[in-house]
């Protein structure tokens, strides 16, 4: 939790408080409020405050000095911590104030929780959101998007334009945009590349792993976006979450992807193999591409530290090889496979589990 510390005068406790339930609806702040006592002001009371995420402060006729004396404003004008101000009734303040881009008054609620979302935000705010955005959605909807799904936690399933139109013009709303096509992607994918985005790493079985990012977003104010097919995961909490559609990935040619992947090894290939490996495996086409792409894909997801990942690579792999009698590949992924269940504790004779960067031993490159 980002703990936020908000002085004001007694007249503006009403005020207070419903500030302090508005900014913590749906979000990870948690607004302690402090009452500056008659005979004090806000500009040493604020300090009390210092340390926590953030400190605000209310300012109204009877927390402040009846004259604005620099000397005396000071101390609040050169606080290196982050700290706001708003004005909540006419009062005379420092005007150098309102050079600060943390100067609000109340009616620019909005404009404050985008302010304090910056202080707990990663630099990447947008993930994966695709380039194009249709600028020309009616004003008073896009307010009524903004209403449903980022001043408060909310699910809508919305045409592809809206979703992002909420994506590119209200990502300040939130401390992370995520969009994560589902389009010929297996759970255990779809998991990965969520984890990726927040930052996790998913060591742990399938349903483990699922507990821990499912955990993760609701205990996080992102804004999730998922693209296609619905996935079985229940993500609520303080995420908001848009379900819309905006078509598959172009197809890519698989050696193509197998080229590019096996140079880069990257988090964004997994999703590439999959959607490429899965039909070659239904449709009966070149094994020994598919057995080199199921290969690499379990080799880069277990080093990501992407295991659930691994195991379904390893799967798929086995039943197909299993299915056209290959028995060197059906034994390199028997092996691999105890491996990655003895890491996971479970009583499998199995020699160890390979470390991060190790080569898997089937010999493809």
């Amino acid at each position: 939790m980002a703990s936020i510390f908000l002085c004001y005068g007694a007249a503006d406790s009403a005020a207070a408080e419903e500030l302090a339930a508005w900014l913590e609806r749906g979000t990870r702040f948690s607004v302690e409020l402090s009452m500056i006592p008659a005979g004090e002001t806000a500009l040493t009371w604020f300090e009390r405050g210092l340390g926590l995420t953030a400190v605000i402060v209310l300012l109204s006729p009877e927390v402040v000095p009846s004259e604005p004396r620099f000397e005396e404003w000071a101390p609040l004008l050169n606080e290196p911590s982050p700290l706001a101000t708003v004005v909540v009734r006419k009062c005379r303040y420092a005007r150098l104030l309102e050079r600060r881009q943390s100067h609000f008054t109340l009616a620019e609620r909005r404009r404050l929780k985008q302010w304090l979302q910056s202080l707990i935000a990663g630099e990447n705010r947008i993930l994966g959101v695709p380039a194009a955005v249709r600028a020309d959605l009616p004003p008073r909807y896009l307010e009524a998007l903004r209403e449903a799904v980022c001043d408060r936690p909310g699910a809508a399933r919305v045409p592809p334009e809206d979703a992002l139109a909420v994506a590119r013009h209200f990502a300040d709303d939130f401390e992370r945009v995520i969009w994560m096509n589902t389009y010929h992607r297996s759970l255990a994918g779809v998991l990965g590349d969520l984890a990726w985005r927040a930052g996790l790493t998913l060591v742990e079985r399938l349903e483990e792993a699922r507990t821990k990012v499912e955990s993760h977003y609701d205990d996080s104010r992102y804004l999730l976006i998922l693209d296609g097919p619905p996935v079985e995961l229940t993500i609520g909490g303080r995420t908001s979450v848009l379900n819309t559609d905006l078509g598959a990935p172009a197809h890519e040619d698989p050696e193509v992807v197998l080229k590019e992947a096996s140079a880069r090894r990257a988090h964004e290939d997994l999703g590439r193999l999959e959607r490429v490996l899965y039909p070659l495996l239904e449709s009966g086409g070149d094994w020994d591409l598919a057995s080199r792409l199921g290969s690499l894909g379990a080799t880069i997801s277990r080093d990501l530290h992407r295991l659930p990942e691994t195991e379904q690579f390893l799967t798929a792999l086995s039943a197909a090889a299993r299915v056209r009698c290959d028995a060197k590949v059906t034994a390199f992924c028997e092996q691999e496979l105890r491996w990655l269940h003895a890491w996971w504790g479970e009583q499998i004779s199995a020699s160890s589990p390979p470390l991060p960067g190790e080569q898997l031993g089937l010999g493809f490159f």
